[in-house]
């Protein structure tokens, strides 16, 4: 399986969640004010100062936090501003991969919409997999496999031509 390198991390957890589709233009009106509020609020990850507790594209989510509890403080602003724009998060579609040395351990659940999450151990984000760990990994076996796969039909019909 490739995988990347990896970044170090002590610790930490992200959430990935899938809100309902609006129009990309109105649902970027919409959203402004929850990553606003995420990033006043405190919690969520920083680098080199800049906020990247929010990470987000087109209809995609993902909170990162250095801890459950401030995950789950995190997933509270999130269902309060959701609640106040009349939007829901698809729990189903929802998920916590942990990343640090503890990552294997069991913990407390994390809940949205009163509904626990589960934990997983690779998340499918942009056409990649993000995988739990130790370290920070992604992993790009599906997308090439993708490729082979679809290489070798492209492939195949070209040799009845």
């Amino acid at each position: 399986m490739e995988q990347s390198d990896g970044m170090e991390f002590s610790q930490g957890a992200f959430i990935y969640c899938v809100c309902g589709v609006l129009s990309p233009v109105l649902f970027g009106v919409y959203v402004d004010d929850l990553i606003v509020k995420l990033s006043e609020s405190g919690e969520g990850c920083c680098i080199n100062g800049m906020y990247v507790g929010c990470v987000m594209y087109a209809d995609d989510l993902v909170l990162l936090s250095a801890s459950l509890t401030s995950l789950q403080t995190m997933t509270d602003i999130c269902e309060s501003e959701a609640q106040y724009l009349d939007m829901k998060f698809n729990v189903t579609k929802s998920a916590v991969l942990r990343v640090g040395c503890r990552y294997k351990y069991e913990c407390v659940c994390t809940s949205l919409s009163g509904i626990n999450l589960q934990y997983v151990d690779k998340a499918w984000y942009l056409g990649i997999f993000i995988v739990a760990g130790k370290r920070f990994r992604i992993s790009l076996s599906e997308p090439i496999k993708n490729f082979y796969r679809a290489s070798m039909v492209f492939f195949t019909d070209l040799k009845g031509i």
